[in-house]
């Protein structure tokens, strides 16, 4: 049977705030998006000129230039966004701002996805483990929609942008191994490897000697995590010793600028645990403006913030600086009703400004005087049985609480 990349895998994704930015922090306590993630999507780009010359048709050689990485997750919304005012679930990081009107914290998140070679027990059965490893991701857009009549919970769509992002593919070994560490580079004498198992059971930290092999004394089952205690210069390769379980590429591989350091450990920390409550639905939260029922019917909303970031490059590293720009909240919705059309559209004429407040289970979102920017207009059509609009409305400022 082929075996295909897809999203019918096993999939593991976490996330945890960073104290420093683009570093996942020592310990850390990882949790879950969710207990049903439905995607996670990462788009990455280097700049790459193409040189060319006199008297040739084709280039003769290609420079790199600096990165740029989104990652987008979606997933069902189980916590409330705030907690005492500090972001809880990952949508709060994306709505709030501090005093400075700065963003909080950014983010790592880490993707697994277990590949089976022999089938079984992923932990145990040799196998490939394909991680996503993102760091200093800040988002830049979320959207929180509602539908009345798919019942389908709240499902979020975050758009992060992110410092760094990096693929590693980990080889499961066959049979309880030691590793064999060596670099390409006979400089890498003063760095450290450390590999932990699932659950950080087995762990080792494995000095390197250039290009000398080094042979662990802990013997290994399954591989969870490898990071180098700092960047090489020469690609790193681990095996069982024969065969390549993993690589870590060096600064020499992304000319001489800076190198990869694997995937983060867990150390005395832990993985997510399941949230196990329950999803925010959106067929009994109610929308009212100015404490008022936003139309007579209702029954789609969407809320969408735009953080508008901007990134520029920056000497000496391949990530760019990523800069918190203008924030822009909106709240679209589908109503209809008696004379929906009429009330719609004068509020717009008039730039009415009101506040629009989203119930739901765990909490409120405040649209602090909001303005119907984008009216829905009247048409009349034959068989139509309702006029239904879409309005949209943008918020001068924007309250969270619950």
């Amino acid at each position: 049977m082929i075996n295909l990349e897809s999203g019918l895998r096993n999939n593991r994704t976490e996330f945890i705030r960073e104290t420093t930015f683009n570093q996942t922090p020592a310990d850390p306590a990882w949790e879950l998006l969710s207990d049903e993630v439905f995607a996670f999507d990462w788009d990455g780009q280097r700049d790459i000129f193409a040189k060319r010359r006199l008297g040739s048709v084709d280039p003769d050689q290609f420079f790199g230039g600096s990165e740029g990485h989104e990652v987008t997750v979606e997933y069902y919304l189980q916590r409330w966004l705030l907690s005492g005012g500090n972001p809880l679930d990952p949508l709060g990081d994306a709505v709030v701002r501090d005093l400075d009107n700065n963003m909080g914290s950014s983010l790592s998140l880490v993707s697994r996805e277990d590949r089976q070679v022999s089938g079984g027990n992923p932990l145990i059965d040799s196998g490939v483990r394909t991680y996503t490893v993102v760091t200093g991701a800040y988002a830049n857009t979320a959207v929180v929609p509602g539908q009345v009549e798919s019942g389908e919970p709240i499902r979020p769509t975050i758009n992060y942008i992110a410092s760094k992002v990096r693929s590693y593919e980990i080889s499961q070994p066959a049979a309880s191994t030691t590793l064999t560490v060596v670099s390409d580079n006979a400089g890498d004498t003063t760095q450290s490897l450390d590999v932990e198992d699932e659950g950080a059971g087995t762990t080792e930290t494995i000095a390197l000697n250039g290009v000398t092999p080094v042979v662990g004394a802990q013997s290994f089952t399954d591989i969870d995590a490898a990071y180098l205690d700092a960047e090489c210069i020469g690609d790193v390769t681990v095996t069982d010793g024969t065969d390549t379980l993993f690589v870590i590429f060096g600064s020499a591989t992304y000319d001489n600028i800076e190198g990869d350091r694997g995937v983060p450990l867990l150390g005395a920390g832990s993985h997510g645990a399941a949230l196990a409550t329950a999803y925010e639905q959106f067929i009994d939260d109610t929308i009212t403006r100015d404490g008022n029922d936003i139309a007579a019917y209702v029954n789609s909303a969407e809320f969408r913030v735009n953080n508008n970031l901007d990134t520029r490059p920056q000497l000496g590293s391949l990530a760019r600086v990523i800069i918190p720009g203008t924030r822009q909240t909106e709240l679209q919705t589908g109503v209809f009703g008696p004379h929906e059309s009429h009330a719609q559209m004068m509020d717009h004429l008039r730039v009415l400004q009101s506040d629009i407040v989203w119930t739901l289970t765990g909490g409120t979102i405040t649209l602090d005087d909001a303005v119907l920017m984008s009216p829905p207009g009247r048409r009349y059509q034959a068989e139509e049985v309702t006029m239904d609009l879409d309005c949209t409305f943008e918020a001068a400022g924007l309250t969270v609480s619950g």
